[in-house]
């Protein structure tokens, strides 16, 4: 194998007629040991008391075997992968791999090979290529999230290949792509606009309808949660900011252990918000890797108003070479 994981492996190999594809094979017998496996995790958790009797987590391991049986079948991530390369049919900043269905079956998935470096090497490159490619990364999060309602939340670095060629970003693994319904996407551009400029009501309000809070909450917890959304929206205040040298990561950390562990709230929010936590944060961290300065609050700006608004209609996608965004990179680079 050239690469494994905990379902499969990917093996690289060359068809008949030439083509070279990646093989992505599964374990045998995983599909089948799923619930076993996320039921002897739970059982783990309460034989050592790993985590505060307030939390109670019976909701999220089930939505983990959901989402692994998902994950599983391969046939499902070939549609999902086609699925994108239609959405980003001509968009030359994006590449996917072309699907070989002759050979795939639930437990196979054959698609093309794409050679690209590491995602990381990109800081290799210039600061401008950089600003230009991690702002094309955060596009795509946000068109996913907002304008597609269909989200791959898995943000692993190694999803993402670069090739300094066409100057194209590749996009690997598709398995953990989610649907989001149009009143989710709603809710998140309110909570996002409650959080940039609107009241710690505003907040509580879209708080509410995405789950975070319930009628029944007492001021502290609302307050407590108000906080960390705040917090965790941070970077849709500022001009331009500053991944490389911000310590988001670092008091989100302190105020997620504040919560859960020293003032034991116990709530966890709905299992499809957690996941876009986890595509969110995981972009986030390869933001900081990568050290650009990004206007974040202008890039979001076109996806994030309520439909039907006129500065939606008139507003467009950032674009390479749209933004002055290398006049933004400053002391990061």
């Amino acid at each position: 194998p050239v690469a494994a994981a905990s379902i499969g492996q990917v093996h690289d190999a060359t068809l008949a007629d030439g083509r070279r594809v990646a093989v992505k094979i599964q374990y045998p017998g995983v599909r089948s040991s799923i619930d076993s496996d996320i039921d002897n995790v739970a059982a783990l958790l309460r034989l050592f008391k790993l985590l505060p009797a307030e939390v109670d987590v019976s909701s999220l391991l089930s939505e983990a075997k959901l989402q692994l049986h998902a994950e599983a079948d391969y046939r499902r991530e070939a549609s999902s992968i086609r699925q994108f390369a239609a959405l980003l049919d001509g968009d030359r900043r994006f590449q996917t791999p072309a699907v070989a269905d002759e050979f795939t079956t639930p437990d196979v998935l054959t698609m093309q090979y794409l050679d690209g470096q590491p995602i990381e090497s990109l800081a290799a490159e210039s600061r401008a290529e950089v600003a230009e490619t991690a702002a094309a990364l955060l596009e795509l999060a946000f068109r996913e999230v907002f304008e597609w309602g269909v989200v791959q939340t898995d943000p692993n670095f190694a999803n993402y290949l670069y090739e300094p060629r066409t100057r194209a970003i590749q996009l690997l693994d598709f398995g953990a792509t989610r649907d989001y319904s149009a009143g989710t996407r709603a809710s998140l551009r309110s909570m996002l606009a409650a959080c940039t400029e609107g009241s710690d009501a505003d907040i509580h309000s879209a708080a509410m309808a995405l789950g975070y809070l319930h009628a029944e909450d007492d001021i502290p917890y609302r307050d407590a949660v108000t906080h960390l959304l705040r917090t965790a929206t941070e970077p849709l205040r500022h001009p331009a900011y500053a991944f490389g040298s911000s310590d988001l990561a670092k008091r989100m950390q302190e105020l997620v252990i504040d919560m859960r562990l020293r003032k034991q709230f116990g709530r966890i929010p709905p299992a499809e918000i957690l996941f876009l936590h986890r595509k969110l944060g995981g972009l986030y961290l390869l933001l900081s890797r990568l050290r650009v300065n990004l206007p974040v609050r202008e890039l979001v700006a076109p996806y994030t108003l309520a439909p039907g608004d006129s500065a939606l209609q008139t507003s467009q996608p950032y674009r390479p070479g749209a933004t002055p965004l290398t006049a933004q990179i400053g002391a990061a680079g």
